[in-house]
């Protein structure tokens, strides 16, 4: 795991993880996150006490479904613009997340995606050679 915290310059603080895709990569990513935002926290206090979790569940929805449905390395992003937090994921599957039945009997999920859209303010879909990136801009501050 290579993880990158930029605590100064333009539009920090920042983070970047490169993950292999593999076993654990989603609990690598929420540890890596938690120590960003605590980082965050002490420069810019979050105006809402959901504010962190909702950035970590978020992150965590994105990097599972990258993992279940993008085969190889991906790269998670973090960046504290004005009032938010940005959550960039790049992975390698072309194909948009699309919403599905939530699956209570055989736990094949359906809950992630919606849940990213009512967290965030915005979502975005991004095309990419090689794949694509998500957008996330989850509330911080005021």
């Amino acid at each position: 795991m290579e993880f990158h915290l930029l605590t100064g310059g333009v539009d920090a603080p920042q983070l970047r993880l490169d993950l292999d895709g593999g076993s654990g990569t989603a609990a690598r990513a929420r540890e890596a996150v938690a120590g960003f935002l605590t980082a965050l926290a002490r420069t810019c206090r979050p105006s809402r006490r959901g504010a962190p979790g909702d950035i970590l569940i978020v992150v965590s929805e994105l990097v599972t479904n990258a993992v279940r449905h993008a085969p190889g390395a991906l790269t998670v992003s973090l960046a504290h613009l004005p009032g938010e937090v940005r959550i960039t994921v790049r992975d390698s599957s072309p194909a948009a997340p699309r919403a599905r039945p939530p699956d209570l009997r055989a736990g094949t999920g359906g809950f992630g995606w919606p849940t990213v859209q009512r967290l965030a303010r915005e979502v975005r879909v991004v095309p990419r050679q090689g794949g694509k990136e998500i957008h996330a801009f989850v509330p911080w501050d005021r």
